[in-house]
């Protein structure tokens, strides 16, 4: 009589564990869906471990590259250097101030003047220049009175070549440069004339104006006369082909009759 009573016993176990059992089984998953651990969930939620860190710049990853602008930029500049060209070209212009006795025949002009220099060798800072030169200046007092015409408008000009030896004396760096020239050229000299007479000033309907009369015109062309220059300069790179320079030669022109002296200031680009 005991089996039905260790049976009845045994299945009302039974059904209790099955009754019991999935409260258990998915107490674990509840807790994971909350972003827990299943066991000790309340504790580890409270647990600072349990925060996200926050992130921190990784010192081994490559730094983000430069905008663009800021790479042309850069490597504009470390460009800037005077390398070592055997020709080179130049060209550019600017103000001459005449000197000496020929103040009396002509006033300051303006120059301007183009060329090549050939250095022969990168260890030699020395090189041939060859330059060419057109200048244009006002008459003086004595160019206007030149066989008492009375001559009131005018103009002189010179053109023609120099063939200069140039020698880089002193470099502050690689990017800056000083230089001593020199040399030897042939320029013509043509000079043109005119005495006008004085006429009023004539105002029509859309325009004013005046008309003088040529009452005496005179011009005159040298031949190639020989003429000597020096000089001093300075060049500075802007970029790893193209420098500028600024310059300034004392030149005499040996012309019949007045004398042609100036000092030519420059400023250009060479190539």
């Amino acid at each position: 009589m005991q089996y039905p009573v260790i049976a009845e016993v045994l299945r009302t176990s039974l059904i209790f564990l099955l009754l019991t059992m999935p409260a258990a089984v998915f107490a674990g998953p509840q807790h994971a869906a909350t972003g827990l651990p299943a066991s000790g969930g309340a504790a580890v939620a409270d647990s600072p471990e349990a925060t996200p860190a926050e992130s921190s710049p990784d010192p081994s990853a490559p730094a983000s590259p430069a905008p663009a602008a800021d790479r042309f930029v850069n490597r504009a500049w470390a460009s800037r250097e005077l390398t070592y060209r055997p020709f080179s070209a130049q060209a550019g212009g600017g103000y001459d101030f005449v000197t000496g006795s020929a103040g009396e025949y002509i006033r300051d002009g303006a120059d301007a003047t183009a060329g090549v220099t050939w250095f022969p060798s990168p260890v030699l800072p020395l090189g041939l220049r060859l330059d060419g030169s057109y200048d244009w200046f006002k008459p003086g007092r004595k160019l206007l009175g030149l066989g008492g015409v009375g001559y009131n408008q005018g103009e002189r000009k010179t053109y023609g070549a120099d063939l200069d030896l140039q020698w880089d004396f002193a470099r502050r760096s690689s990017r800056q440069r000083t230089y001593l020239l020199g040399g030897f050229g042939e320029y013509r000299v043509a000079t043109s004339l005119q005495k006008l007479s004085a006429a009023p000033r004539v105002c029509g309907t859309n325009f004013c104006g005046s008309f003088p009369t040529v009452l005496a015109a005179e011009s005159d062309t040298s031949a190639w006369e020989p003429s000597w220059n020096a000089g001093v300069g300075w060049m500075m790179a802007l970029d790893a082909h193209t420098s500028l320079f600024v310059e300034a030669r004392y030149r005499r022109i040996f012309t019949r009759g007045s004398s042609t002296q100036f000092v030519p200031v420059r400023i250009g680009l060479r190539f």
